[in-house]
Order: structure tokens, then sequence, then C-alpha cells
């Protein structure tokens, strides 16, 4: 038996083949992307597939890299670094929401880092072009897509988080609501956010 591999169908490419794997993901969710259902939306042999794009690991790790590009081109807005900063990180969180389905395999795959990276780096660059140390720069933009990323990974499981309960004794109503309920949650991020803008980037 040959262990040569098979040729490529003419007119397929890597970019055709991660896109409809995208879709399939947004559509369906990472678990119901196989190679098999692949190459079948394709109208290709699975070994296809895996000549264009490797096994599936490296798939999904394509998935994530074309959604990173597709924020790439993004230009933050404002008329000062503090604002392009906060624009890139609201940024961040709203490709994250826009792209759950993804994000949510990125979480899987620890990629979630590449899913933002081009605005994390924009954000660094607005750091340093405003006087910020090179690392604390740095510092400063993980410390904000940390918020990010832990806002949005609770946001994501919202459906199966289990039910609070009464508030207890030591807390008033209103405090139980901004701790438990989601329709606090875009305040409670702007709060997290501004803390950590005014002590590296206070306003002027």
């Amino acid at each position: 038996m040959s262990s040569r591999k098979p040729h490529p169908r003419a007119g397929l490419d890597r970019d055709e083949i991660v896109a409809e794997a995208v879709r399939i993901v947004e559509s369906e969710g990472s678990a119901a992307l196989t190679m098999r259902q692949l190459s079948a939306r394709l109208g290709v042999n699975p070994n296809t597939v895996y000549w264009h794009v490797g096994n599936r690991e490296s798939l999904l790790s394509a998935i994530v890299a074309q959604k990173a590009e597709d924020i790439a081109g993004v230009q933050l807005k404002g008329t000062t670094p503090r604002a392009r900063v906060a624009d890139g990180v609201h940024r961040a969180r709203a490709a994250i929401f826009e792209s759950a389905s993804v994000a949510v395999l990125a979480f899987e795959i620890g990629a979630e880092h590449l899913l933002i990276r081009p605005l994390a780096v924009a954000i660094a660059s607005e750091f340093e072009a405003a006087g910020v140390n090179g690392l604390d720069a740095g510092l400063a933009t993980v410390s904000l897509l940390a918020v990010v990323s832990g806002f949005t990974t609770v946001e994501l499981r919202r459906k199966e988080r289990a039910a609070d309960g009464l508030a207890p004794d030591a807390l008033s109503d209103g405090a139980w609501r901004g701790l438990t309920e989601f329709d606090h949650h875009d305040a409670a991020f702007d709060l997290a956010i501004e803390a950590i803008l005014d002590a590296v980037l206070p306003a002027s």
C-alpha cells in the first residue's frame, strides 16, 4: 500500500478550509467540528483537508489565528492615549462576544491571548506613546486584558451558572444585586478598567 499523500483538490486552498471550519464553529460550536464533517461540507476526501491544514489541533489554532487577523486591522479611536486604550479594551471584549464560539474554542486550547493579541499590541503601543515605561506598558496591558478575560469568561458561561439564592445577612440587597446580577456587569467592567487606567495613565 502506498504511503504517498493524496494530491489536494484543484482550486481548494487552506484559507477556504479554515473559513469553512470557522463557519461550523460559529454556527454549531467547536464540538461539532470534525475533519469528516468539514470534508463533507467542502465536498472532498478527509485526506485532502489533512493535506492542507494538518491535524485537528492545527486546524483549531488556524481558526483562532484567522479571527485574530480579522481583529488586526482595527484602528483605535480617541483623541488621547487613555481614550484609545479604553477603546481598545472595549473592542477586545466586543470581539470575544461577536465571535463567542471561537472565543470558547480559544479558551479550550489555551489560545485566548492570541485571539486578541493584535489589540494587545495596539494598546501597549498607546501606553508607550504616552510615556509609560516599556515593562509597565506591557504589565498594564496584561492587567487590562485579564479583566477582559475574567469578565467574558463569566458572561459566556452565564447560562451554566447556578442560582445565587437570597442575599446573606451581611450584605444589603443592593450590594447583593451588584455582586450577582449580570445587568450590572457593564458598570463593573468600566469600574475595573478605569481603576487600572487611573493608576497607570491618569486623566489630565
